[in-house]
């Protein structure tokens, strides 16, 4: 209703939450899908590394200290894949933090780009 109100400050709100909803739920529907290409890779190649959680445009991995080289080029591989597979104009791309545990400061951090 707010997009057709009186208001040109409420309308002018509500018009940019729709569009914002529409890149946000595509942004996570393409987290998913990378999440999901990466995870393939890691039970195919026997790896113990998983995918812990999920939150809109962010994922959580959980990987052994041996794997994190394996897991960050297989993330990188999986963005190429999936934005190839989407024909995105602009492929996905992403931060990275790497953490001896989840409540550590990282010890490591970087670009994501496919």
């Amino acid at each position: 209703p707010d997009a057709v109100s009186g208001s040109g400050s409420v309308r002018s709100r509500a018009l940019r939450q729709a569009r914002n909803f529409v890149i946000q739920a595509d942004a996570s529907d393409w987290w998913c899908m990378v999440c999901a290409e990466w995870l393939r890779h890691a039970i195919r190649e026997g790896k113990q590394g998983r995918v812990v959680l999920l939150v809109h445009d962010s994922a959580t991995l959980l990987v052994p200290e041996e794997e994190v080289r394996w897991a960050l080029e297989t993330f990188r591989l999986a963005l190429r894949r999936v934005s190839e597979g989407l024909k995105l104009v602009v492929p996905i791309s992403g931060d990275y933090k790497i953490k001896k545990s989840l409540g550590d400061d990282p010890i490591e951090e970087g670009e994501l780009i496919p």
